[in-house]
């Protein structure tokens, strides 16, 4: 398991099965507390049941083929920056 302690309010875990597990600790009991979820795993993808590359970004006019082209990896850094910039500013605003 690995832990990072990003502020006083928020830290983010890693364990083994690759489960990112983040703890804000209150500070205001009459604030909202939120959670997100998603996903950061990886299926095998076998080329031959594809129809394109799966491996490879193709755009086909405003579609995009090939494998991750809407998954959450893009989302999960996006969480992962909202969540410090959250911790940082209630840090800030005490």
């Amino acid at each position: 398991m690995l832990t990072l302690i990003l502020t006083p309010t928020l830290t983010l875990t890693l364990t083994l099965t690759l489960t990112l597990i983040g703890t804000a600790t209150a500070t205001n009991p009459k604030k909202i507390c939120s959670f997100v979820g998603s996903h950061m795993d990886v299926v095998p993808a076998d080329p031959s049941g594809w129809d394109r590359d799966p491996f490879k970004l193709i755009i086909e006019g405003d579609l995009m083929y090939g494998r991750g082209t809407t998954d959450c990896l893009g989302h999960v850094a996006l969480l992962t920056e909202l969540m410090v910039s959250v911790a940082k500013e209630s840090d800030r605003k005490g």
